[in-house]
């Protein structure tokens, strides 16, 4: 239905961007499930966390579909270390903070091009 309305919206050029954003978002999130299976040989990631990513690489943009993945697991990082403290059992939803992560990105209005003259500053 995105598709869809992006194609109505706003043409062919901007629709075959949005797309490809999501595919590279889809492909970043699978190897990094791929990098966590590896390390902690067993399943690391669902692939409902896969597929939201490329979910935001739609709707954001994959540059800052990846800072999303960034600010959630900044936003889930305090979560986790109280479910680790509390439980044995360390099985941590990690979509609700990826949503949290784009809400985040998308209600600040920020650019990619901001987030990198940030960094630049910082050097």
């Amino acid at each position: 239905i995105i598709i869809i309305l992006y194609l109505s919206l706003f043409g062919l050029e901007f629709t075959v961007n949005k797309i490809l954003s999501a595919i590279l978002a889809f492909i970043t999130m699978y190897v990094i499930k791929l990098i966590g299976d590896h390390l902690f040989k067993r399943e690391s990631m669902g692939g409902g966390d896969i597929k939201l990513l490329a979910i935001h690489g739609l709707v954001l943009g994959w540059p800052l579909a990846l800072i999303s993945i960034f600010v959630g697991a900044i936003v889930g990082l305090p979560v986790a270390l109280l479910i680790c403290l509390r439980k044995k059992e360390h099985i941590l939803p990690f979509g609700p903070f990826l949503g949290v992560g784009a809400i985040l990105i998308l209600f600040s209005k920020v650019d990619i091009n901001q987030i990198l003259d940030f960094f630049t500053i910082i050097k």
